[in-house]
């Protein structure tokens, strides 16, 4: 006890006397001091000790998990974490195994992905445990909870049917911690030891701070792995779309050159007939190649779009193949390739489909057939009847939805499939690049070194209108060198319905003067164009006027007082949908009910149904040839479209006349 102590009393006290009492009060803290140190030193209180104990367990505990923070922080991936927690874990606790479960892609089932302490052939015992069996791990999973196992005779009572396996291990205890991530129960770890086990608070308490730093380290590593996952996907995705524009790119220059040479080299020199047949032949065929580039290209928008539909009729896929064949035999002659057509099915096999969409199928199945094809080579295409089981199944829905509306009862066959078969004798496909054969921007060889041209886009397409029609393609190849077949499979109909057939370019000589003295106002604002329409169809008979502008056709339409109007749709200022509808204003004797015809660059099938929806009878896509362009102003006039009621408000018809 501490008195109070009156500093008035010391006044009147010499220097000496407090000099004293100084030093007695020192020899009492010295006294003290020591007092307290024999106290805390004594072996013999009890809580002294075991607090000392305890502050040194918790002291190690704090250091361990340090130690493993460190050791996790440099790992990113699930195994090295599990690697290092279960070695470390291991030595820690002086245990004599360790595992760590995960939930499969069953979710009835968990896989040991790690265990230590055991020989490979036990490891595959456990490998995989259904989920609804009693084991620890399961335990744990299923119930969120710690199972632990002090001794031998706790774990007969609980997992009788392991306790022969558990005892043959070395182990007479265990533990098995669940692992949550996210609030979700995902695996298990656990450890086993030789001697039984007194699991006090904190030593429950240290586990369970051990499998959570776990579960957030398997959870980083899950992350991490996702967006490298993530990362590579994209970067072979770029790689692949890299591939491709650089490709394109070559494709769409390399016609170019031969196409402006030859013409450049027909202004400024004068060559004999032959080489200027040679010329003219090497300026069409790069052309067209350009033009089938194109066309592809536009199909992979659509499809990409979902805007890619079909005008659907019956069709009899033999007269389809035979005009597909007659397209590339050319091809396959210069390169003294045997085409042969069998056929063994005894009436004809009609599809519900559109007709020029199966064309392209085929066409595209047989001229990669010849181009991969060595001379000499051969090439087979065979039509057959299957049945459902033989056949692909297909998703049939879409015909079926189209054949709704068809005018005539059409329905398609449950059980039978039409089956088109091309097989070459060429290099065959490399069995690593078989499964992405039709996927997009995909090519086996896409390097400058390549010996075949084209943009891989193909079969792509190919597929897609497969699918369009109900049914499936298939592909297959031993390997390279051993040539390659391809399979399609088409839904069958139960109709009697003529059939449509494919419609062929009529030869120039057949419209050589078709057009005599027909009047035709071509508006074009495309000074090249313009002439060469002219050209065309003065060729052919007609008389021709020209206007580059709406305003301008507007002011020779009264005048000129022509039997057909041949427009493009993509005029400056006025389009060709709003000078139609001016057109359609004007009494008949101005010209309001003229036949007209849209000749566009907007080819897509969202464009021509737009063209007829504005009062156009026809449209035609560029580029076109002669013949087609003369074939189709014959037909028009010949069968004359009736001119369509329109509405009074101008500008329904244009609100889209730049798709």
């Amino acid at each position: 006890m501490v008195s109070k102590h009156d500093l008035a009393a010391d006044a009147h006290k010499t220097r000496e006397q407090l000099l004293s009492e100084l030093a007695i009060l020192r020899q009492h803290v010295v006294e003290l001091e020591q007092g307290i140190a024999d106290l805390t030193q004594s072996p013999h209180p009890k809580l002294n000790q075991g607090n000392r104990e305890l502050a040194d367990l918790s002291t190690w505990r704090i250091s361990l998990l340090q130690q493993l923070m460190a050791s996790l922080a440099g790992a990113l991936t699930t195994a090295e974490i599990v690697d290092i927690l279960l070695h470390q874990g291991l030595i820690a606790l002086k245990a004599v195994r360790g595992w760590v479960a995960q939930r499969s892609a069953d979710p009835e089932t968990i896989e040991i992905i790690k265990m230590i302490g055991c020989s490979p052939a036990e490891m595959e015992t456990y490998r995989s445990v259904r989920l609804s069996q009693a084991t620890p791990a399961t335990d744990s999973i299923r119930t969120g909870q710690m199972v632990l196992v002090r001794s031998l005779e706790e774990y007969r009572q609980h997992y009788p049917d392991l306790i022969e396996q558990f005892m043959a291990s070395g182990s007479q205890s265990l533990v098995s911690l669940p692992l949550v991530i996210n609030g979700q129960v995902m695996g298990s770890l656990g450890w086993s030891f030789a001697q039984p086990q007194e699991f006090d608070e904190g030593d429950c308490d240290f586990m369970m701070t051990l499998a959570r730093q776990c579960a957030q380290a398997l959870e980083r590593a899950q992350l991490y792995e996702a967006e490298r996952l993530a990362r590579e996907t994209a970067e072979a995705a770029n790689r692949v779309k890299d591939e491709f524009l650089a490709v394109l790119s070559h494709e769409l220059r390399s016609p170019l050159n031969p196409i402006l040479g030859w013409t450049k080299m027909l202004r400024s020199r004068q060559f004999d007939a032959q080489m200027t047949n040679r010329a003219l032949e090497a300026i069409e065929r790069n052309a067209r190649l350009q033009v089938q580039l194109i066309e592809d290209l536009l199909d992979i928008s659509h499809i990409l779009q979902g805007k890619l539909r079909l005008n659907i009729s019956v069709v009899d896929l033999r007269t389809v193949i035979e005009a597909a064949l007659e397209s590339v035999r050319l091809a396959a002659e210069s390169k003294s390739i045997h085409l042969r057509f069998l056929s063994e099915a005894p009436t004809a096999l009609c599809v519900a489909g559109d007709a020029v969409r199966l064309q392209q199928i085929i066409w595209n199945l047989i001229s990669n057939a010849v181009k991969f094809t060595p001379s000499g080579g051969e090439v087979e295409v065979r039509l057959e009847q299957v049945g459902k089981g033989e056949g692909g199944e297909g998703d049939r829905e879409a015909v079926s939805s189209a054949l709704a509306s068809a005018p005539a009862p059409a329905t398609v066959s449950p059980s039978c499939y039409a089956q088109i078969a091309v097989i070459d004798t060429g290099r065959g496909i490399d069995p690593v690049f078989l499964p992405y054969i039709f996927d997009y921007f995909r090519q086996a060889d896409s390097t400058i070194t390549r010996q075949f041209g084209g943009l891989g886009l193909g079969l792509t397409i190919v597929r897609h209108l497969v699918e369009l029609h109900g049914g499936t393609i298939q592909a297959e190849s031993q390997g390279e060198g051993q040539g390659a077949t391809f399979r399609v499979w088409l839904p069958l109909l139960q109709s009697t319905r003529r059939a449509s057939t494919v419609r062929q370019p009529i030869p120039s000589t057949a419209v050589a003067q078709r057009l005599n003295q027909v009047r035709i106002l071509v508006v074009d604002d495309d000074a090249d164009m313009r002439e060469y329409v002219e050209a065309v169809l003065q060729m052919a008979g007609a008389q021709v006027v020209l206007a580059g502008s709406a305003g301008e056709a507007l002011a020779k339409l009264p005048r000129f007082q022509p039997h057909v109007l041949i427009s493009d749709i993509g005029l400056p200022n006025v389009d060709g949908y709003r000078l139609l509808r001016q057109i359609r204003t004007l009494v008949p004797e101005l010209g309001g009910q003229v036949p007209a015809i849209a000749l566009t660059a907007y080819a897509g099938e969202y464009n021509q149904q737009q063209v007829l929806a504005s009062g156009f009878q026809l449209h035609i896509a560029k580029p076109v040839e002669p013949e087609m362009l003369v074939a189709a102003i014959a037909n028009l006039l010949a069968n004359p479209a009736p001119v369509p009621t329109l509405a009074s408000d101008p500008s329904t018809a244009s609100q889209a006349n730049r798709p």
